[in-house]
């Protein structure tokens, strides 16, 4: 299967790499990765209700965390995209804004990663491509059809690619995903330093 996400107004379609892994000395500590759903008032206003009257971070119902408030990743696509957007959530922070997501059973962490790498395809783009573990394509899969466009109104859902805990793209979903994801970045410098990050190879 291909992967079909929305970055702004375009499109893109990347096929299943292969797993590699890349750590050099004296190099920074891999970057954390999540990819999860942000909030939106069509599907979560219960949550959203009670995260605007909580004070912390992490939006707690009994003993679970449903939500948490994240921040964004500094100047990266999806601070520029969602502020305004009326169709996430967010909250104003000193000199920041944090959005809210989702936190679920099918959550793609770090530990469902096997492969990061960078290429630039036809249309310009620069992507990080994420191989997953086969659980992280399971999840994915799950979470991914679980929130598919609303065919009466076309409404699309979100997903926040957070990177060290920061919102750094907001894809739409168009397609159920059952392979692997690609963050896309505004340059090909920018595309190299998060795979680095990504992979624990960017240099101190």
């Amino acid at each position: 299967m291909k992967l079909q996400i929305r970055v702004g107004p375009s499109l893109f379609t990347v096929a299943v790499g292969m797993a590699l892994s890349a750590v050099s000395r004296g190099a920074e500590p891999p970057a954390t990765f999540a990819l999860r759903v942000i909030a939106n008032p069509v599907d979560h206003k219960p949550v959203i209700k009670r995260a605007s009257a909580a004070l912390a971070n992490k939006v707690v119902e009994g003993d679970q965390i449903v939500a948490e408030w994240l921040p964004f990743w500094p100047g990266g696509p999806a601070e520029k995209e969602l502020r305004g957007n009326k169709e996430v959530v967010l909250r104003e922070k000193p000199h920041t804004f944090e959005v809210l997501v989702i936190c679920g059973k099918d959550d793609i962490s770090q530990d469902d990663t096997t492969y990061k790498e960078h290429y630039e395809d036809v249309q310009g783009y620069h992507n990080v491509v994420i191989q997953l573990t086969e659980k992280g394509m399971d999840a994915v899969g799950r979470l991914t059809t679980a929130n598919l466009p609303d065919p009466r109104t076309g409404f699309h859902r979100r997903v926040a690619m957070i990177v060290n805990g920061r919102v750094y793209s907001a894809p739409q979903v168009v397609a159920a995903v059952f392979a692997q994801i690609a963050i896309s970045t505004r340059s090909s410098e920018e595309g190299e330093h998060l795979k680095d990050l990504l992979r624990g190879s960017a240099k101190k």
